[in-house]
């Protein structure tokens, strides 16, 4: 973030586990996938389809196209 200077608060994250809850409580627009343990799906402010069926994929997707993903 600091090397880029993005504000955390622009910041998108997609996460599953424990290691990701940092990133998860840092972001401005947090994931949980839907395979996440219990603890991320807690955090995360929105969540996509499990890793399985490209839910970081629909959410990067999204992010590209301008597509507002977090409803």
């Amino acid at each position: 973030l600091n090397r880029w200077h993005i504000d955390a608060a622009d910041l998108v994250c997609v996460g599953d586990s424990a290691n990701d809850l940092e990133m998860l409580h840092l972001a401005g627009y947090s994931f949980a996938m839907a395979n996440a343990s219990s603890a991320v799906k807690t955090t995360a402010q929105y969540s996509t389809a499990s890793n399985n069926e490209s839910g970081a994929l629909d959410v990067i997707d999204a992010v590209l196209r301008g597509d507002t993903p977090f409803n």
